[in-house]
């Protein structure tokens, strides 16, 4: 039954020594390489409740078969409604996009399999997003506030990347209608949403 199969999966994936997988500061080169790609300390004890290393554990459980779908947080600190946006808001977004770029590289450097030829990347698509968008324009406080309007990234297997789909308006940056095959706007389009992507 899919009950019993699924409880001798767990019990596998408990016993089985899947927790070394996961030891970062463990002494290894294998070790030592992610810490260095991610800039993960080896000696920090919180080192491994930091963006970098969450996203080293979501890239760890793909690639060594303990999960088929992961979540990373990989950007904190974005509420800025009464912070300065240029020296709040935008370091911690280029920190963010560094840290997708890193996962990004970590992908394509791990062979998917011997006999494939491919990467990791070939087989993973990324979905980068922010549970809410920043408004276009700076509050009084020269933050940002919330918005209607959002983008998400999206990159790694059957994505053709280097486009931008759909846009928002010149006035109150308000989405617009879109065609979704071209990702230029269309009067006759719709306004890309989460379910389109």
């Amino acid at each position: 039954s899919v009950a019993e199969s699924s409880r001798l999966k767990g019990k596998q994936m408990t016993s089985g020594g899947l927790d070394k997988l996961f030891e970062f500061q463990a002494k290894t080169p294998e070790m030592e390489k992610l810490r260095g790609h991610y800039g993960i300390s080896a000696t920090d004890a919180n080192a491994m409740t930091t963006l970098p290393a969450q996203a080293a554990m979501a890239v760890t459980a793909l690639t060594s078969g303990v999960s088929r779908v992961v979540s990373a947080t990989i950007c904190d600190g974005l509420d800025t409604h009464f912070e300065d946006w240029t020296t709040q808001q935008c370091p911690r977004q280029l920190a963010a996009f560094e840290l997708v770029s890193k996962i990004i590289d970590d992908l394509a450097s791990k062979p998917f399999s011997e006999k494939s030829g491919d990467s990791w990347l070939d087989h993973v698509t990324i979905l980068a997003f922010s549970e809410f968008s920043r408004g276009p324009t700076l509050n009084n406080y020269t933050g940002r506030d919330h918005h209607l309007t959002n983008s998400c990234l999206v990159a790694g297997a059957g994505i053709a990347g280097g486009r931008v789909v759909g846009a928002s308006s010149n006035v109150a940056m308000a989405p617009t209608l879109t065609n979704l095959k071209t990702g230029n706007f269309d009067p006759g389009g719709e306004i890309v949403k989460p379910e389109h992507i």
